[in-house]
């Protein structure tokens, strides 16, 4: 027995070692992300621009322009081609985009105070003529309304 001692002990001296794996620090495994879809903006009833009317706000959202935003950075050339091409000639667009700014400040402020001015100071969505007058020569607001019932 004392015989294979050596022999033992050289097999444990000559047994071939195996490597430890190599360390790896534990990388958690990436979870896919899926981003959900970002909600689609609720429209605005954009009826509350004076001189929009159910029938124009309609033909605005078919084409593409659903929100005070959007009509606040349309050009009033493209808004009057859309009148134009359905008949509606008569239509001026040009304080439109002008209300629709106050509007989309408005709704985000809460303050409808300075839309509700500049809305009851046109008539139809067009601006009387004094109202490009520098603000210290304009007639008080009491007196401005009378204007717009000629």
């Amino acid at each position: 027995m004392l015989a294979i001692l050596p022999v033992l002990i050289l097999a444990i001296i000559l047994w071939p070692v195996r490597p430890s794996p190599p360390f790896v620090s534990p990388v958690p495994t990436p979870v896919p992300t899926t981003v959900p879809p970002l909600l689609p903006t609720p429209p605005d009833d954009l009826t509350v621009i004076e001189g929009i009317g159910p029938q124009v706000a309609r033909l605005f959202n078919e084409k593409g322009i659903h929100t005070f935003r959007e009509l606040a950075e349309a050009k009033i050339e493209d808004l009057n081609a859309l009148l134009n091409e359905r008949g509606w000639k008569y239509m001026d667009p040009k304080t439109w985009p002008q209300q629709a700014e106050l509007a989309d400040a408005a709704k985000r402020s809460g303050n409808w105070d300075r839309f509700n001015e500049y809305a009851a100071w046109v008539k139809d969505g067009i601006e009387p003529q004094e109202y490009n007058e520098p603000e210290k020569d304009r007639k008080p607001p009491e007196e401005r309304k009378n204007l717009n019932k000629t």
